[in-house]
């Protein structure tokens, strides 16, 4: 009897040591925007790719919708933070090339930069950034169709590039 009472005894000491350190535990990054409501200003495009601030503004829109972090308003006067997003440069590079001919692309690697300013609503800037995505995409369907494929997904990768930014305070 008395062992039986000591192991009891010791297991519970071990459950309760091991399960008091998940105690504290809280899901996420940990660090929490000192806002909570936001809202989008139209993204101005700057660059050469065609119709960019479309693909941007909804990509930024589905990000911070799905993402969490904050709420997205849709009036920038209910907003306790309005985001302004500038596209200022596009590149298409020659990623890799053919066996056959060093001068085709096989792939492109385009790259796409944005500067990203919070402002509060009476327009005084909270924080701002610069930043940079970059992506390669195969060609071998054609140039123009890689192209039409690679530049929305270009816009969701700076859209949570900028996403991630903003609810970890920059």
């Amino acid at each position: 009897m008395m062992k039986l009472s000591r192991y009891w005894l010791l297991s519970l000491v071990c459950l309760s040591t091991l399960f008091s350190g998940c105690a504290h535990y809280h899901w996420g990054t940990g660090n929490k925007s000192p806002y909570h409501t936001i809202a989008f200003a139209p993204v101005v495009n700057h660059c050469y790719a065609p119709q960019m601030q479309s693909l941007v503004s909804d990509a930024l829109f589905q990000s911070f919708a799905h993402g969490g972090g904050m709420a997205v308003e849709s009036q920038q006067g209910n907003a306790e933070v309005v985001l302004h997003v500038t596209l200022t440069d596009f590149k298409k590079l020659m990623g890799a090339t053919s066996k056959l001919d060093t001068g085709t692309a096989r792939s492109l690697v385009m790259v796409l930069c944005a500067r990203a300013e919070l402002v509060d609503p009476s327009g005084k800037p909270v924080s701002a950034g610069d930043f940079e995505v970059r992506q390669e995409f195969y060609a071998d369907s054609g140039m123009e169709r890689a192209e039409a494929e690679a530049l929305p997904q270009l816009a969701q990768l700076m859209a949570e590039k900028i996403h991630r930014a903003v609810v970890s305070n920059w």
